[in-house]
């Protein structure tokens, strides 16, 4: 019987496969199945600092998907998105700790969706768990110590690791082994193959030993190829005087006949004397889809309206949009569509657009620039020149050109750093929340995210459209709760013909705070407070219709939901606080409705009442209780408080009940009854994760 182990294939061995009929047969068979091919790839960088967007342009170079890194030297435990919408996952010491160690893993755009988990283990381990169609693999990356005394405890780790991964799952154990496991395929066999390095050290031993254990092989050993292909590590002084084989791919049984090829590639440059190792798998199903290239986010400028010349334009501008409208009024749709159309465009014009990110909203890099590009990709010429001829004159050209770009980015980074340091000192001046926002967001630095949540009964979900369907589930079981009471509300309302007028909207407008986040239409607070009085008139004009026919915009409807993390399992979303960017003109109305409410409910409320009053706090209270307690102390007096505290309060109100309490006398303010205006609607534009990333100016 033939055996199933690479030993007996013949790519393994070398020179041309011969195969018999039965086996071309079968060859065949496999390529009528749907199969893709999955680029995973280890790379010791000997320190990521500064070499982020360069590494992420590697790895769309030579088309890869997954990329273990090792010795990264980056402190903390987090994600970034680099350019392109490639994500990185890294594990370091803590922050306090000097720089040591440290691992990553870097994934493909189109790969994102399918994390399972990431789980940082330490600056030596992290796990990365991805469900590919009908195979689900964990990646893990590794840096092992230099020190053969650490040895065993670090293999410990890893197989503490590998203990909790489900026994489906097939494992990939890759980065810097610091062993040598020498070529003995015959002692080893199914572990290493007859094409490794011939040293052996006691590092090599224990790791076989732990191979064996563990149902490992270490792939590198069974494809034969060129020295040059084969060695992972090098020292060089113009020519190559030393090479070892220490980074290694390491497979599981269940996924190790998919293994094409282990080898590595060369013409990857990052400034590090190890070699990038490309294994290629070749699985059978249905090839994850294509993610189109991610487009490029504008916003606009809205903080130049600041400026006294560009808010003038801006008004003048919205203003004539007013001065063209006829007198009659249309329906309230094309009304509110026209007036959003102007602001937006005129605001464009007059502030202009400003690119935001290349994925998801997150800020380029501010020191990448055209400049530095330009040398980094000079390095690597002079890098592939000296691979091509090894040749003194040619080491040194490189070594030139390197610290020369080494020294550029040094010197940009120090700028970027000065020049966010000139913006936050100007920010404290004249933008003080954008200053503390700032603070806040360093302070806490990057904050781990998740690509899957639980259903309400427990279960993974990973695939975004699934995902999207479960928060609209949770928000619109939150937001409308069943109260239980009878919700005939027959009254019609009537009366009340007092129309909103231009000096209310004016006050609601001027209420409003600056800098507060923008709805579905991308109206912005400064947009509002910058209209001259035919804009305010204008937003009246719709305001009185909406007021006299009781129906509103559908974008005043619609709010965009942003779960905000609080603690626990991230993946349930139980454990976020849900905030509901709304559209601000809708806002508007909204204040100008509550005025008029406050009107009548005011004098009817009881003295003790502070909360959400003006001129009052609750702090009053919390000092009365306790002058009480003192009081009652210093007489021996018993005192019996009751602390309530309704989880979600502000999301659960019963609003069918409160239709049913309003009293007669506010027929004199038109109110909206439930079938003219959504209960707590929800339509789930986009959930955005909320995630702070540190050390991105």
């Amino acid at each position: 019987m033939a055996s199933d182990s690479p030993a007996n294939c013949p790519r393994i061995h070398g020179g041309k496969a011969r195969c018999s009929k039965s086996t071309f047969s079968t060859i065949q068979q496999q390529k009528q199945q749907h199969q893709h091919k999955i680029n995973i790839v280890t790379w010791n960088v000997t320190s990521l600092t500064g070499k982020e967007m360069e590494l992420a342009e590697e790895a769309q170079k030579y088309k890869l998907d997954i990329l273990g890194i090792s010795s990264t030297k980056r402190k903390g435990k987090g994600s970034l998105i680099l350019n392109n919408g490639w994500q990185l996952y890294y594990s370091g010491v803590d922050s306090t700790i000097y720089a040591q160690a440290g691992v990553a893993i870097l994934i493909h755009p189109r790969l994102i969706d399918s994390i399972l988990e990431w789980k940082p283990i330490n600056e030596r381990v992290a796990l990365l768990r991805l469900q590919l169609k009908k195979t689900t693999i964990t990646v893990i990356q590794i840096y092992a110590p230099n020190n053969e005394a650490d040895y065993p405890e670090f293999l410990d780790i890893v197989a503490t690791t590998m203990e909790n991964v489900p026994v489906s799952d097939s494992i990939l154990l890759i980065g810097d082994f610091n062993a040598h496991v020498g070529n003995d395929s015959q002692t080893w066999n199914g572990i290493i193959g007859p094409n490794g390095d011939k040293d052996l050290n006691n590092q090599g031993r224990l790791l076989l030993d732990f191979c064996a254990i563990s149902g490992l092989s270490i792939m590198n050993t069974f494809f034969k190829h060129k020295d040059i292909h084969k060695y992972t590590w090098y020292k060089t002084g113009g020519q190559t005087t030393q090479r070892s084989l220490i980074d290694f791919i390491i497979t599981s049984d269940n996924i190790k006949r998919t293994v094409m090829d282990v080898r590595v590639k060369r013409g990857a440059e990052l400034s590090t004397d190890h070699h990038l190792v490309i294994c290629v798998l070749q699985l059978a199903s249905n090839a994850p889809k294509q993610t189109a290239k991610p487009k490029k986010l504008f916003r606009i400028k809205w903080e130049a309206l600041t400026d006294a010349e560009i808010s003038q334009k801006f008004a003048k501008m919205v203003g004539q949009g007013y001065s063209q409208l006829p007198l009659n009024e249309g329906d309230m749709e094309s009304e509110w569509l026209l007036f959003r159309k102007t602001i937006i465009d005129a605001a464009a014009e007059t502030c202009g657009l400003k690119r935001i990110g290349l994925v998801n909203g997150q800020k380029k890099t501010a020191w990448w620039t055209e400049e530095i590009r330009k040398i980094i990709n000079k390095k690597k010429t002079a890098y592939r020149n000296w691979l091509q001829q090894q040749t003194s004159e040619n080491w040194h050209n490189y070594k030139q050109i390197r610290d020369n770009a080494k020294k550029m980015v040094r010197e940009a980074k120090a700028k970027s750093w000065e020049n966010f340091g000139h913006q936050m000192e100007s920010n404290y001046h004249t933008a003080t929340k954008v200053f503390w926002q700032t603070i806040r967001r360093l302070h806490k630095g990057g904050l781990k995210q998740t690509r899957s949540v639980k259903d309400a009964n427990g279960e993974l979900i990973t695939k975004e459209e699934n995902i999207l369907k479960r928060w609209k589930e949770y928000f619109a079981e939150l937001y409308n709760p069943s109260s239980g009471h009878n919700n005939n509300v027959n009254e019609k309302v009537s009366g009340g013909s007092n129309d909103i007028t231009m000096a209310e909207v004016a006050s609601a407008i001027k209420s409003l705070k600056s800098g507060k986040a923008a709805g579905i239409d991308e109206i912005r607070p400064e947009m509002l407070k910058t209209l001259n009085d035919d804009g305010i008139r204008w937003l009246t004009r719709i305001c009185g219709i909406v007021w006299r026919t009781g129906k509103a915009p559908t974008d005043w409807q619609t709010g965009i939901v942003i779960p905000i993390f609080k603690k626990g399992d991230q993946r349930e979303c139980s454990n976020y606080r849900g905030i509901t960017l709304l559209s601000l003109p809708g806002k508007v109305f909204a204040r100008v409705l509550e005025r008029r409410c406050r009107q009548i409910v005011e004098p009817q409320l009881q003295e003790n009442q502070c909360g959400f009053r003006a001129g009052r706090s609750t702090i009053d209270q919390i000092f009365t209780l306790q002058q009480i307690i003192e009081k009652s102390w210093e007489f021996a007096k018993p005192v019996y408080s009751l602390f309530i505290d309704l989880g979600k309060a502000y999301d659960r109100i019963p609003r069918d009940l409160l239709w049913n309490l309003r009293p007669n006398k506010w027929k004199q303010i038109r109110l909206f009854s439930s079938t003219s205006w959504p209960t707590a609607r929800m339509r789930i534009i986009s959930v955005i994760i909320h995630r702070i990333y540190g050390q991105n100016i």
